[in-house]
């Protein structure tokens, strides 16, 4: 049977794989387009918060991160990205829907999978590479396995949470600004060398 569900193009400007910047026998950077992920933002409505963190624990295992914290489980991570507001990412498609049908009327949730690209970058020089277009510091005493912010990297607002302690990150841009991201990256990871991996669509 056909899937008939629309999924997004992939952004313009980004190029499918390769090997970018100094050749080293193996890259310092290596990132990936993560297209095929749901993204949602959650908002709780005034009062709710706990109510709406508590409907996702127990769907999903993991409630609302606290403020500057992210949390995971096996198919969906929530990082906070703001006063009140988080961004659900998974690799389901259906995230937006379930996502509303556990919240109910404690939160508002809109399907960003549209309008927002995730990345997910890591390596040995990837916190040096980062560190070249934010002012967030990333040193492992500050930012940290489980961390999350709401940041700009160059010109580029971005919601970026740690997942391991490589480290490797995911960072959320405006669809609109990701070819922006990528020559940033590119640029950015040159000396290093740069890995671009296949997107998983």
């Amino acid at each position: 049977m056909v899937d008939a569900k629309l999924r997004p193009a992939l952004p313009s400007g980004i190029p499918q794989s390769g090997r970018f910047g100094a050749e080293m026998p193996e890259p310092g950077v290596r990132a990936r387009l993560l297209a095929g992920h749901s993204i949602v933002l959650v908002q709780p409505y005034a009062g709710d918060a706990r109510a709406a963190s508590e409907k996702i624990k127990s769907a999903f295992g993991i409630g609302l991160p606290a403020t500057g914290r992210a949390a995971a489980a096996a198919l969906v991570n929530i990082a906070w990205t703001g006063a009140g507001a988080w961004l659900a990412t998974s690799p389901e498609a259906d995230l937006a829907a379930r996502l509303g049908s556990v919240l109910g009327e404690s939160a508002a949730t809109i399907d960003q999978t549209d309008g927002r690209c995730l990345f997910r970058v890591g390596g040995r020089d990837v916190r040096r590479t980062l560190e070249k277009g934010t002012t967030l510091d990333l040193h492992p005493r500050a930012f940290a396995p489980g961390h999350a912010a709401a940041t700009v990297i160059a010109h580029i607002p971005a919601t970026i949470r740690q997942i391991d302690e490589l480290p490797t990150y995911e960072i959320a841009v405006s669809r609109s600004l990701a070819g922006d991201f990528w020559h940033w990256l590119h640029d950015s990871a040159a000396e290093y060398g740069l890995e671009l991996e296949p997107p998983d669509v």
